[in-house]
């Protein structure tokens, strides 16, 4: 089984189109899903591949 790929949220900004604010917005209210690292202090979120295609689906439709 393939390992999955995780984005940071500047990362995800360039593939949705989207400025990095807004997608640190969504992340807070839960709109895209994420892992938190407890370790990581300069970006402590990273967005599963899974995650960007739901939200892709439920917004771009």
């Amino acid at each position: 089984m393939p390992t999955p790929k995780y984005y940071t949220p500047d990362e995800v900004a360039k593939i949705l189109s989207l400025s990095p604010q807004t997608v640190r917005r969504y992340l807070r209210e839960g709109r895209i899903k994420a892992v938190r690292l407890n370790n990581s202090i300069r970006a402590p979120y990273r967005i599963p591949e899974s995650a960007i295609a739901e939200w892709e689906r439920r917004n771009m439709a």
